[in-house]
Parts: structure tokens; C-alpha cells; sequence
């Protein structure tokens, strides 16, 4: 979806008053990762704690990686949270911690930060889940 008009009037008005906050409209799907890319980083937060949410795996992440931007997550999306501290891709941060956490952004990180999330995304595609998930099948089937 496109987000609750309470949020996106939030960020319109975050947009008047920083030079560096910006709304963007949705874009057509191929368009995504040339508009990701802009970005300096991408966050990715959220306080519902269900099962769900706290092992999600969604494709706003694999775009963000696509797109070369480290990534802030909260810490209780787990498995998110354990992608990226285990491949240094960005930030985990407590829910209530976010400002913090991106007040205290080092630039020279997010340099190194977008050199790894390049590197994980030229394994983080469906051609190189495909090989992975025909071997297990091949080895069921025998």
C-alpha cells in the first residue's frame, strides 16, 4: 500500500522543515531501485512484535540492498536484525531508539555499510534461491 495519509502528511511536513527528508510518491515498479538508490539510507521499523513481523523477510529489504543503501532495522524484527548485524549492512535499532540511532550516523559508515549491501545483493536473487531450492527438491524426489 501506499501508507496512512496521517504518516505521509507527517513526513510531507518533515519534508518543509529538513533539507534532507523527502516524500516520494509511489513509482512504478521497475522504477524502485533507480528511486531507492537516491537514498542515502533506508529504514525499515516497526513496534508490532507478532510472530510475523519479528521473522519477515520483506522486499522492501531486497531493495534497499539492490539500491546500495545501508539499512536501519528495529531490533524486534529478529531476523532482519540478524542479517544485518551478521553482514554489517547498517543499524539495529530499539524502536524507541530510531532518532537517536540516526542522529549518531557516521558518513564514513554509511560508506562502508553501502559497499556491503552491494556485495550482498549480487547474491540476493531469486536465480541464485532457485539453484538452492532445486537441490533440495532433487533430493526429496530421490
Amino acid at each position: 500500500g501506499i501508507g496512512e495519509e496521517s504518516d505521509i502528511q507527517e513526513i510531507k511536513s518533515c519534508e518543509e522543515k529538513f533539507d534532507n527528508i523527502h516524500y516520494q510518491p509511489a513509482v512504478q515498479m521497475k522504477d524502485i531501485i533507480s528511486y531507492t538508490s537516491s537514498a542515502d539510507i533506508g529504514i525499515f521499523i516497526s513496534n508490532i512484535t507478532s510472530l510475523s513481523y519479528r521473522y519477515a523477510l520483506p522486499n522492501k529489504f531486497f531493495e534497499y540492498m539492490h539500491g546500495g543503501l545501508p539499512i536501519i532495522v528495529s531490533s524486534n524484527l529478529e531476523h532482519l536484525s540478524e542479517i544485518v548485524k551478521n553482514r554489517n549492512l547498517g543499524w539495529v535499532s530499539h524502536y524507541d531508539d530510531i532518532t537517536k540511532t540516526i542522529l549518531s550516523i557516521d558518513r564514513t559508515k554509511v560508506k562502508s555499510y553501502r559497499d556491503k549491501t552491494l556485495e550482498y545483493a549480487k547474491d540476493a536473487i531469486w536465480e541464485k534461491d532457485a539453484e538452492h531450492y532445486k537441490k533440495i527438491y532433487t533430493l526429496k524426489v530421490n
